[in-house]
């Protein structure tokens, strides 16, 4: 994808996160016949494919913007998303307050704003990470220099994979460590929340513990297939577009 196609997606994720899921999962968490269904659970894994998705695509777009144009090259892309990360938490907190009410500022400096940072700083450790992952993983097949020649060889050479599980080729491999580190991140806070939480009170809250493990490892096997679906497309819209430009 290109910098504004995924912008545009990535802005569509947050205002449906923020205008629709929070909005509507404070409303059910608030309302006791509701509270107590299936609903806010079905709910709750849809906001969980929402960030999901916010991550794949804009980890998709990193990965293929690096190969692209090398690390240099894309500090804006980076610096983009990076504000993005930011505004998305500020967006959904702003949704919230007109279902519950707004907070005075005293109290949202005091306890609100820290959760925020804390949920921005995540995000941006986040992609951090997947970034060092991925340059660690194409440095030995292209310098941080590489020009235009080599970068448009290597994804020549290298795209579409032979198979889609093709982890000894470094996009596919790339794709991987960035299709794991948002489930990783995901399973950790799960598992924190809870052994603070305790142990299932009951049956129906162990197999829906064990469904959100589930999901989130199935989410490495999604996200790997969209991240390279994505990455491709990207490559493929590059092709078409040079080949017009050369055409005219």
């Amino acid at each position: 994808m290109h910098l504004r196609t995924t912008m545009i997606w990535m802005c569509g994720i947050v205002l449906f996160y923020a205008i629709v899921c929070t909005p509507v999962y404070l409303w059910v968490s608030s309302d006791v016949l509701l509270a107590d269904s299936v609903f806010p659970l079905i709910w709750d894994t849809l906001m969980s494919v929402c960030n999901y998705l916010f991550y794949w695509i804009a980890l998709s777009s990193i990965l293929y913007a690096l190969i692209r144009y090398g690390i240099g090259e894309c500090k804006p892309f980076f610096l983009s998303i990076g504000i993005l990360s930011v505004l998305r938490y500020f967006t959904n907190h702003i949704a919230g307050c007109f279902v519950t009410g707004f907070q005075s500022i005293n109290d949202f400096f005091s306890y609100y704003l820290p959760y925020i940072l804390f949920d921005v700083a995540f995000d941006l450790v986040l992609m951090t990470i997947v970034i060092v992952l991925m340059h660690v993983t194409f440095k030995e097949h292209l310098s941080i220099g590489a020009k235009e020649e080599e970068r448009t060889s290597f994804l020549s050479a290298r795209l579409p994979l032979e198979n889609l599980f093709d982890w000894k080729n470094p996009i596919g491999k790339a794709a991987l460590f960035a299709a794991w580190v948002p489930a990783a991140f995901k399973i950790l806070s799960r598992l924190i929340y809870d052994f603070s939480y305790g142990a299932p009170t009951g049956l129906s809250d162990l197999l829906w513990m064990i469904t959100f493990y589930v999901f989130d490892v199935l989410s490495v096997l999604i996200g790997y297939v969209v991240l390279i679906w994505l990455v491709h497309r990207s490559y493929m819209n590059d092709l078409k577009a040079k080949s017009e430009f050369e055409s005219n």
